[in-house]
């Protein structure tokens, strides 16, 4: 099983630590770089998508419309940034992991069983 919200974690953990402004603009192919995930493209693309609209419904992301591509927006001081700056990977994933998934729906929605 590949698990969505822990990827995604690792990968804005990534990009999170490794930025030097404000502010970080992400998209679902982006996200989807910077994991190690290389199956299945488009399904991971479309569950990056559902996880990062998630998040700009909590808040935790500020979603904005660039011509046909919508950005999500993590500014410097939001809980999200801080998430990522102050603790290790690890335990960032894991508190992000929480963040994510609130309910069954969410854990079968976030995972992808692989084909091997």
């Amino acid at each position: 099983m590949i698990d969505i919200a822990y990827e995604v974690g690792l990968a804005l953990d990534k990009i999170i630590k490794g930025s030097r402004g404000t502010m970080v603009a992400l998209y679902p192919r982006k996200i989807l770089l910077n994991t190690n995930l290389k199956e299945r493209p488009q399904v991971l693309y479309w569950r990056i998508y559902y996880l990062l609209e998630n998040l700009a419904e909590k808040g935790l992301l500020e979603k904005q419309h660039v011509s046909a591509r919508t950005l999500y927006i993590v500014r410097r001081g939001t809980p999200l940034w801080e998430l990522f700056k102050k603790y290790g990977t690890s335990e960032a994933v894991q508190k992000f992991i929480s963040l994510v998934v609130n309910s069954e729906y969410d854990r079968i929605k976030l995972t992808i069983p692989t084909t091997r």
